[in-house]
């Protein structure tokens, strides 16, 4: 049974195969006819699956045929089916019945060119030169044998450095002014503890100058004027002498 499957499956590729070598095995010259009514795509697909088929679909002689015999037959039908210059005038796809002939486009055509090209011309030769657009620093003053790239990457490269020594710049600049707001500060607190101990210093003057103002004025008004114990011994002084007076008067 399994002999017998065997030979069965081989039957069934071979029939199976059968065609496709079929196919090859005709001669180019009958493959050419059969490829004419091939379309781009189908040509595309066909060339795909062998090389034999892939040189042939790529054959100019093939699409000679093509664009040549077969294509114009296939057009000869739809050729009457076109609308006629009354129709066309009718939907006024034409603007006019009458026709020039082709060297009068081709004549309008060169005219049209040289205008551009005299403008074109004129335009250029008012470009600055390429000397003048170095020194503005529109171009680069590089070598014409260096690669663009290679131009791009140095002219990136000179950037970044630019850039760098900017930043550097910026950076002490920004620190010179933190350390002169820094040193203008400390310099301001000095001169605040300054003040202020002079200020100290100079009220306590003040104050020893007032208080040996009033010391002298005190002493000056004890100097002058009796205290009230002087007064009183003033007073018991002279009372003992009265009173010695009084008894010695009545003794006699």
């Amino acid at each position: 049974m399994a002999a017998e499957s065997l030979v069965a499956s081989d039957a069934l590729v071979a029939v199976r195969q059968r065609p496709l070598q079929t196919l090859l095995s005709l001669p180019d010259e009958l493959f050419i006819p059969i490829l004419i009514h091939l379309d781009i795509p189908d040509l595309l697909a066909v060339s795909r699956t062998s090389r034999r088929l892939r040189r042939l679909a790529l054959d100019t002689h093939l699409h000679h045929l093509r664009l040549h015999v077969y294509i114009p037959s296939r057009l000869v039908p739809y050729l009457s089916l076109r609308p006629t210059e009354q129709d066309l005038l009718s939907q006024q796809i034409l603007k006019s019945p009458l026709r020039l002939a082709h060297r009068f486009h081709a004549a309008a055509n060169a005219l049209r060119l040289a205008f551009a090209r005299n403008s074109l011309r004129r335009k250029l030769e008012l470009r600055p030169q390429l000397n003048e657009l170095i020194q503005r620093g529109v171009y680069p003053a590089t070598d014409a044998r260096v690669s663009p790239v290679l131009a791009m990457r140095c002219k990136a490269l000179e950037r970044e450095k630019i850039r760098n020594l900017l930043e550097q710049e910026l950076k002490g600049r920004i620190w010179d002014r933190i350390r002169n707001a820094m040193g203008r500060r400390e310099k301001d607190k000095q001169e605040s503890v300054r003040v202020l101990v002079s200020r100290y210093s100079q009220r306590r003057r003040e104050d020893s100058s007032a208080a040996g103002s009033m010391f002298e004025k005190h002493r000056r008004d004890a100097r002058e004027a009796p205290t009230r114990a002087k007064v009183y011994r003033l007073r018991l002084f002279f009372e003992r002498i009265s009173r010695s007076q009084k008894v010695s008067v009545a003794v006699a």
